[in-house]
């Protein structure tokens, strides 16, 4: 029996997880790499690995020394700021889900840099409210996956050169 997909549905599929790979990739170079994260990530089942381990805290100093995000970002979208203190006294590293709320963040402002080409560029897009998000800034949508979803969505089109 014949599927119903259309025809290219598979490379597409293939595209997007190149896409979502090269995404992973940029978002673990922007959490510092190897040398904080203590480990050389190749697929998605070592970011697992690093994701159970907890992602070090000094990733996010390595986010704001690299532009990516400032401190009140950080605290607002990843971290509430007593509790990353906290984590730094007792040199625990980011739980699961701070971890992921890292990486996601990470890998959104590394693709708004890539589809802009500058990282100013990016960093006034995310910061500046835009009529395709109803008139909210792309970094206040990064605190959900779902909201991560769209910005990631209107950042494939303007690299695309589809109207946003």
């Amino acid at each position: 029996m014949a599927e119903n997909r259309p025809v290219g549905s598979r490379a597409v599929r293939a595209a997007s997880k190149g896409r979502a790979r090269d995404r992973l990739g940029l978002a673990l170079q922007r959490l510092g790499g190897k040398r904080l994260l203590g480990v050389e990530v190749r697929s998605e089942a070592d970011f697992l690995k690093v994701l159970e381990r907890g992602v070090p805290v000094g990733a996010l100093s390595e986010l704001a020394r690299q532009e990516a995000l400032s401190p009140e970002d950080i605290h607002r979208l990843i971290i509430p700021r007593r509790t990353l203190a906290h984590r730094k006294v007792k040199h625990q590293p980011l739980n699961r889900v701070e971890s992921e709320r890292a990486l996601r963040v990470a890998s959104l402002t590394a693709l708004a840099e890539e589809t802009f080409a500058n990282r100013e560029k990016a960093q006034t897009w995310l910061r500046r409210p835009t009529s395709a998000l109803g008139g909210k800034r792309p970094i206040d949508l990064l605190d959900s996956e779902p909201g991560a979803r769209v910005v990631e969505q209107l950042l494939y089109r303007i690299g695309h050169g589809i109207a946003a």
